[in-house]
């Protein structure tokens, strides 16, 4: 086995499925899960589909890919090897009563993995997944209503995936849009703001609820926190997109950089970010 780990790290795909067919006899189903893991992890796409159609003495699979809680499809989803994750989406249990693979496990870890590491493929591939049995779940890309992934992505700034999860409509009754909002705590626009990502603060500016009743993105949150996130990090782009903002209903308020006096601009003044005052001097003009 220590043979076949080895070659995983820098063998070909051929010599690495040689090796498993010479010690196939003593792989144990710890041991070849380990080694299915483990091409997961270093990409070995036709590895992973030798392993895959392996038999074991009795005619049982060498592996179950759904084995450790899903744990090949969250990993596949991290490292953003697309291919494994289209393998794995699409595998059929050649034994009745066999797992599927599943995308949901974990509360949909593998959309939040993939949301956080700017996979956009993998998000899109899990986002048009169809369920083989009525009995396993679409992927939830609110992960219950916590809202991680739109969070995630906003805080590294991933404008497609933003995008992706924006326009999400779920497929069946019952499921949840995306919320940009985070049930009132605006957590996207105060991380986009902070960091800096003007096309993702636009995105959710702009977005319109997909349900009567869900509030519309709010830039003055927490006593004006997106504006004060952009003076600090000195995002000229953010600050003025925020000043130019208009609410789009009636009884929304408008970002109002007078609040905090003189402070925002001495703060920006301090740090050195003598382009960003020009927004404000426009303002006050």
């Amino acid at each position: 086995m220590k043979k076949i780990l080895k070659a995983i790290e820098y063998k070909s795909s051929q010599e690495i499925i040689n090796l498993i067919k010479d010690d196939y006899n003593n792989l144990n189903d710890e041991d070849a899960f380990f080694i299915f893991i483990q091409a997961c992890r270093f990409g070995e796409e036709e590895v992973v589909k030798f392993l895959l159609e392996c038999k074991k003495p009795d005619g049982m699979p060498l592996v179950d890919p759904s084995s450790n809680d899903n744990e090949a499809i969250r990993y596949t989803s991290h490292k953003n090897f697309s291919n494994i994750v289209e393998i794995l989406l699409n595998y059929i249990p050649p034994i009745e009563g066999m797992n599927y693979v599943d995308p949901t496990a974990n509360n949909n870890e593998a959309i939040n993995i993939a949301c956080q590491c700017g996979h956009t493929k993998i998000v899109e591939m899990l986002l048009n997944y169809k369920p083989p049995l009525e009995t396993m779940s679409y992927v939830d890309p609110t992960c219950n209503n916590i809202q991680e992934p739109i969070n995630n992505a906003c805080v590294d700034g991933y404008t497609d995936i933003v995008k992706l999860l924006l326009d999400y409509v779920p497929p069946v009754e019952g499921m949840a849009y995306v919320d940009p909002t985070c049930g009132g705590r605006q957590d996207p626009i105060l991380y986009s703001s902070a960091h800096g990502h003007a096309k993702v603060v636009k995105l959710l500016l702009a977005h319109v609820p997909s349900v009567e009743g869900m509030p519309y993105v709010d830039p003055t949150t927490s006593n004006q926190a997106p504006l004060r996130f952009a003076c600090e990090s000195g995002s000229d782009e953010v600050v003025k997109i925020l000043l130019d903002y208009r609410p789009p209903v009636d009884g929304m308020p408008l970002v109002d950089p007078t609040m905090f006096g003189d402070h925002l601009l001495k703060m920006r003044f301090n740090k050195g970010h003598y382009e960003c005052l020009k927004p404000f001097w426009a303002k006050a003009v």
